[in-house]
């Protein structure tokens, strides 16, 4: 067990009982109408800070999404997809100095929407491809805002 403590009563092993305010949901139906559910959809997580690949993982399943992840490293992202197909991708650009501009263009590439979450500059041929760009620290509203928005175009591509 990691001894390394958050807090007096909690170590890495054992998240804090409540999400700091930024990655909170707000209180709200997301399953009202003119909103895109995001339940059942299938997510690729990459994002090397534990505690941010935590509280999206537990924000993602609450509401729903099947959560592949999350990965840490390209590596293990490239694993996860020898066996899983995801909707859309959720990727850190910078993981521990490895930069995820190949993994970006790889899911691009297979027509799968990925949103960069990043705390550096991502550069502009990654934001072509990328379905949309968020800045650390993220809020829990702006990141679902996006995938309900990415989910949503998809949906209506694909049935028109």
């Amino acid at each position: 067990m990691v001894q390394t403590h958050l807090d007096p009563q909690h170590t890495l092993n054992q998240p804090p009982k409540r999400m700091p305010a930024h990655m909170r949901l707000i209180e709200q139906d997301f399953t009202a109408p003119g909103i895109t559910t995001l339940q059942g959809v299938r997510i690729l997580l990459v994002e090397d800070s534990w505690h941010v690949a935590h509280a999206l993982e537990t924000i993602l399943e609450n509401i729903g999404m099947i959560v592949a992840g999350p990965a840490a490293t390209i590596a293990e992202a490239e694993q996860i997809l020898r066996s899983q197909c995801p909707d859309v991708a959720v990727i850190d650009m910078n993981l521990h100095g490895e930069m995820a501009y190949g993994l970006v263009a790889y899911l691009y590439e297979r027509d799968v929407p990925v949103i960069i979450v990043s705390g550096y500059e991502v550069l502009p041929c990654v934001q072509e491809t990328a379905a949309a760009v968020l800045t650390k620290p993220i809020r829990a509203e702006s990141l679902l805002t996006e995938l309900r928005r990415v989910v949503a175009s998809r949906t209506i591509s694909s049935s028109a």
